[in-house]
């Protein structure tokens, strides 16, 4: 093994013909490989790989820095700050490839929790995004889609309106809220290419099996914020639902569907 270490060390030209051939021979496996690797979910709370020798000194090549760097950053950022907090991030954070995913999942956690900051974590992904962690980014998604769709079973029966059944499904909107309302901006900014459109089914799916006002009304704010980024996300299919919930609704959510409907005459 020693032996065979030297021989590539010493000779570039070799091992990178060596490396090109077994690569090629082992896609599939080397695919598998990456795929497992990346789905290790680090340990947020902690994460050091080397040795704080003396407290008054701060290592700043240790993933724990850039890891406090961007969660600290992230709770302080604001329409007011946000260019120079992106610039901190992305001098510390962007040569760290293997923290994509912690910094991916952590924003989406933001987003689904505090929805009045969407457009900076927008510019935040936008900032860090690239051809080579798109599908980080992509995978994220997924995971925070299929964690909302686990956390809250909401169970759809007129009879059944619990207060606690009613939370959840006020709970699980703003989530949804908060998620869409950031794929729609990502797709503005051109980080995302027709990705919105299958999660707007989950959203009417919420106005179709609920009869509570506040969660009808909360999915139209949606609907509409999301209609101001993109005027033609809606189709004609999903425009005559909203018409028909129009006839049966209240004057308040009947004014809101008036506003959606308004810009897509």
């Amino acid at each position: 093994m020693s032996t065979l270490s030297e021989k590539y060390l010493n000779n570039y030209v070799y091992f990178k013909n060596f490396y090109d051939i077994y690569s090629t021979k082992n896609t599939s496996d080397i695919t598998k490989l990456k795929e497992f690797f990346d789905g290790i979910e680090l340990n947020k709370n902690y994460f050091r790989t080397g040795l704080k020798t003396n407290k008054n000194v701060i290592n700043k090549d240790t993933d724990t820095y850039t890891i406090q760097l961007f969660f600290n950053n992230l709770n302080k950022v604001s329409n007011s700050n946000v260019d120079i907090i992106i610039s901190e991030m992305v001098k510390e954070c962007i040569s760290k490839k293997h923290l994509y995913k912690y910094y991916f999942d952590t924003i989406l956690q933001k987003t689904i929790t505090h929805s009045n900051y969407i457009d900076c974590y927008a510019l935040i992904i936008k900032a860090l995004i690239n051809n080579s962690n798109k599908d980080i980014l992509l995978n994220s998604i997924q995971n925070i889609q299929k964690e909302i769709n686990i956390n809250h079973k909401v169970v759809y029966n007129n009879e059944t309106k619990s207060y606690d059944n009613i939370c959840n499904i006020n709970l699980f909107t703003d989530k949804l809220y908060g998620l869409n309302i950031l794929l729609v901006k990502l797709e503005k900014l051109g980080v995302l290419d027709n990705y919105i459109y299958d999660n707007l089914e989950e959203l009417f799916s919420v106005l179709d099996n609920t009869g509570d006002d506040n969660t009808i009304y909360r999915v139209l704010s949606c609907l509409e914020h999301m209609s101001n980024e993109n005027n033609c996300i809606l189709n004609k299919s999903y425009i005559n639902k909203l018409v028909i919930l129009k006839e049966s609704s209240k004057p308040k959510i009947k004014f809101k569907i008036l506003d959606i409907l308004e810009k897509y005459n």
